[in-house]
């Protein structure tokens, strides 16, 4: 019977310390990837604002066949939006800020009490575009435990930004040489 008092406590000190442990984490984060993008800031713009071109390029796609996407009225701009529901669940986007040809700010929800800022940073370069796509906010107490145990919110979310932008780049890419004008002279 001491046996399993003493285990008792043990188990209690162990959860007690790594409450204490979580607690003190910081939960701040602000993940981001860059990528220069052999195309007009317009046209790169143009493409991550409106949602319905996410199903050209987006990572989670590629990854999660089930995933179904709904549309509302409102798919590019301030006040657009999309949710989408898949095998690993749902959630959704609402673009919240813009500056034409700059950046954009939405707000996403995984459903798990909070909603970081996913943004999106423009810049012409000689190259083309410059991209940085990136995610900040705050994680709860939970969020901590989960991504603890999960090797950390940057290992999990840096691979998904890489991998977009890499598919955007290809996806302008075809689409700018479906579309290129050719002069011949007068």
């Amino acid at each position: 019977m001491k046996l399993l008092k003493y285990l008792f406590f043990l188990i209690l000190i162990l959860i007690i310390g790594g409450s204490i442990y979580l607690t003190t984490l910081n939960g701040n984060y602000n993940i981001k990837q860059s990528k220069i993008i052999k195309a007009p800031v317009e046209v790169v713009f143009n493409e991550i604002n409106d949602y319905k071109n996410w199903q050209h390029w987006g990572p989670w796609l590629k990854m999660d066949s089930t995933i179904v996407a709904a549309y509302p009225e409102i798919t590019s701009g301030v006040n657009a939006s999309y949710s989408w529901t898949g095998k690993e669940g749902g959630g959704s986007i609402k673009t919240i800020s813009l500056i034409p040809n700059k950046e954009i700010i939405q707000q996403i929800d995984f459903g798990t009490g909070s909603t970081p800022e996913v943004y999106w940073n423009l810049k012409k370069v000689d190259e083309g575009t410059e991209v940085i796509w990136g995610m900040r906010g705050k994680n709860t107490f939970t969020e901590k435990a989960y991504w603890l145990t999960q090797g950390g919110i940057e290992k999990n979310i840096k691979p998904m930004y890489i991998k977009g932008l890499d598919l955007l780049d290809t996806y302008i890419s075809k689409e700018m040489e479906k579309h290129s004008i050719v002069s011949k002279g007068v």
